[in-house]
């Protein structure tokens, strides 16, 4: 039988003390012994340290530089949210209250992870880039006046001097043939002469053709054009091209272009084919569309979630994850470009 009342008050105690053991699973280090909870809490202090100061220096350093210009950045709300509640913690170390050093490694760590996709993603695009700029020839075969032949940069060669070029090479310079026959790409043509100019623009549908212009003449023509209000794209090739890709409101050059003409254009065609100007517009459509909706993620993230995390509704983790998140999803987002 179980009537008797020692047994009934054993009974009650092992139940209170079942229940206080079961309410310490839920608090972490509470209800543990004194001597484990604090070497719990050294630990997760030791551990948390290195993650916020080390791993997390880009973006106090990054908070510090923005507050010193009076301005406010994304990882001036990251150096806040972790650094309080590091600092919180510390404190509770003392008083005895709960610690939350897991959340200012999180914190780091899911926007250190952002980056790092991020930073996949610009890796490739800087690999475009430096493919594109070895399409340009760095080298030139420089004939001397004594016939002899030698390999120099091209940044060596001066004006009036001659250099030889194999078939198959990419002409790296612009200049006059002087001794020899090749066939040659025919957009290397200039059109500055004004019978050439004028038979590209009758096959073309072209009624307004200005040639024989200059360099300056060029990009004052350009000028011109957008004081009237209108958006000119410039195409060429050539050195004496640059003013005006410089000029207009897009430079497009081609792949063979001149090292002055490439640097000058903002958009190189790899390929030496002008229909690819109608690609290339489209393109540029679809890319700003794509650009549109990465800013209304990234807005919306700023205007929602930012508030509710400042005031305390949106646990600091919650909202670092979030902020990874829409990094992940504007750098998928803006990798379908490679498919345009």
């Amino acid at each position: 039988m179980f009537g008797t009342k020692q047994s009934t008050t054993e009974c009650t105690a092992l139940l209170s003390h079942l229940k206080g053991k079961n309410f310490a699973l839920y608090h972490c280090t509470e209800g543990i012994e004194e001597r484990y909870r604090l070497a719990f809490q050294l630990i997760s202090w030791a551990l948390a340290t290195p993650v916020l100061f080390y791993s997390g220096y880009p973006f106090l350093h990054s908070a510090l530089r923005s507050l010193r210009r009076l301005t406010l950045n994304m990882d001036v709300l990251v150096a806040l949210g972790a650094l309080s509640a590091y600092s919180y913690s510390m404190a509770m170390i003392f008083y005895g209250g709960e610690i939350f050093f897991d959340t200012a490694s999180m914190i780091i760590t899911f926007i250190l992870l952002g980056r790092f996709l991020e930073a996949g993603s610009r890796l490739k695009a800087g690999n475009a880039i430096a493919e594109l700029a070895e399409l340009q020839p760095h080298e030139a075969l420089r004939v001397t006046e004594s016939g002899e032949t030698s390999m120099v940069t091209v940044a060596a060669v001066q004006s009036g001097e001659m250099i030889e070029i194999i078939p198959g090479d990419r002409i790296p310079l612009d200049g006059r043939v002087v001794d020899g026959e090749a066939e040659v790409n025919e957009a290397m043509l200039t059109g500055d002469n004004r019978g050439v100019a004028n038979y590209i623009a009758a096959k073309c549908g072209i009624t307004d053709v200005q040639a024989g212009l200059g360099p300056l003449e060029k990009a004052a023509v350009i000028r011109a054009l957008k004081a009237k209000g209108a958006c000119v794209m410039m195409v060429g090739d050539c050195i004496n091209d640059a003013p005006a890709l410089t000029e207009a409101d897009i430079g497009v050059t081609l792949g063979h272009a001149s090292a002055i003409a490439l640097e000058s254009a903002s958009v190189a065609i790899l390929n030496d084919d002008l229909r690819l100007i109608n690609t290339l517009i489209t393109s540029s459509s679809r890319c700003f569309s794509i650009i549109r909706q990465n800013l209304v993620w990234a807005f919306s993230y700023n205007l929602i979630a930012l508030p509710l995390a400042v005031s305390g509704v949106l646990h600091p983790i919650i909202s670092a994850l979030l902020m990874v998140t829409i990094s992940l999803v504007v750098v998928s987002n803006s990798l379908r470009l490679k498919n345009l």
